[in-house]
């Protein structure tokens, strides 16, 4: 009876409220706890992938896999009076393309260093599918060996790069994106070069025809 007693006085139920109030905030420190513990791995998982996204491929590894590999390619040479497109694929199989401007559309293939015009079935050996001029530009092979002893600044963005020369006589800015290089532009006093490159390494979803 006098416990009974105790907890109707007013110290009793005081007790009581301070209990409550304790096992109140007990439960709020661990609910707070495991979140804290929970966010910054949370965090850290975010940050990973983010540095993950923003890592770019070696650049030397991007020229590789165009001189060594497949892509669909699209060339532009634009002067102050003409403009010619050479717009093709190159896959295992070889060269095929086409080439546009003011005298009209030819189909061309490249086998074995030669060049030919395609009309339906035939084949006509051709050396003047490029200018004199435009050949050290158009030729990636002989573009990046020309490039390479010259210095370059890098220019990064989230996920794209642009690759400047200081190259005298003319401008080259080389754009990738995370694995491949995209574009190459190559500005000179009389000319523009635009090269534009797609499905760059994925040769089982381009073919020749």
């Amino acid at each position: 009876m006098e416990n009974n007693s105790f907890w109707s006085t007013t110290q009793g139920k005081a007790t009581i409220k301070f209990a409550a109030w304790m096992v109140f905030i007990i439960v709020l420190i661990v609910v707070f706890a495991i979140n804290g513990d929970n966010n910054p791995n949370e965090n850290k998982n975010n940050n990973t992938n983010k540095e993950e996204t923003l890592t770019f491929k070696n650049y030397e590894e991007m020229q590789n896999d165009l001189l060594n590999g497949c892509y669909s390619y699209n060339f532009r040479v634009v002067s102050e009076d003409n403009k010619i497109i050479y717009s093709g694929i190159l896959s295992a199989t070889g060269d095929i393309g086409y080439k546009e401007n003011n005298e009209g559309i030819i189909k061309y293939s490249k086998e074995d260093g030669i060049i030919y015009k395609v009309l339906l079935d035939q084949k006509e050996e051709i050396n003047n599918l490029y200018d004199e001029s435009d050949k050290a530009f158009l030729d990636i092979k002989t573009l990046f060996a020309n490039l390479k002893e010259y210095l370059y600044n890098i220019t990064k963005n989230e996920s794209t790069r642009e690759i400047n020369y200081n190259k005298e006589g003319y401008k080259v800015v080389v754009k990738t994106d995370l694995e491949n290089i995209t574009n190459i532009t190559i500005t000179n006093e009389n000319k523009t070069y635009e090269l534009q490159f797609t499905n760059v390494g994925k040769c089982d979803n381009i073919t020749n025809k």
